[in-house]
């Protein structure tokens, strides 16, 4: 939860200094009628969700070649519950990083939400593969890494 807090509190500074350069080169004559405030809103939601829509698209754009070789890469991390989902973060032609998140049952009855990032690769044939993966966070394995854009 802290990655979401250092995230949040990214995303207000750069929505300040987004508003603050949006206000200050308003034309002269619509000065008087400014709203600083709904330019702030507005590059809050903005720079908020950008990370997360363009790790959508880019999910989409690989998803069918994808899924299969991240099911089996998830297996082999060692988290005993089932894929909740993944995205790609990153992707440029034969290289991807892929986020994928689970659910564990606690020892104690409660549920957690591990986050492994995953390393792909195309191969000659054209077929992914995991080059290598990372458990971020797990309570359970006493894991407690912070990944961009904050997933859990």
């Amino acid at each position: 939860m802290f990655g979401a807090l250092f995230y949040s509190i990214g995303c207000f500074f750069v929505a300040g200094a987004l508003t603050f350069v949006s206000t200050m080169f308003r034309p002269i004559q619509d000065k008087g009628e400014s709203r600083p405030w709904r330019a702030f809103v507005f590059w809050m939601i903005a720079v908020f969700s950008a990370p997360y829509a363009y790790a959508e698209i880019l999910t989409r754009i690989v998803v069918k070649d994808l899924e299969k070789p991240v099911k089996e890469a998830y297996a082999d991390v060692g988290i005993q519950g089932p894929m909740m989902f993944y995205r790609v973060i990153w992707y440029m032609g034969d290289t991807a990083k892929v986020v994928v998140v689970g659910l564990e049952r606690q020892t104690w009855g409660g549920t957690d939400r591990p986050l492994a990032a995953l390393n792909m690769k195309k191969d000659a044939k054209g077929k992914w593969e995991c080059l290598s993966y990372k458990l971020v966070y797990s309570d359970n394995k006493n894991k407690d890494g912070i990944s961009f854009p904050p997933y859990w």
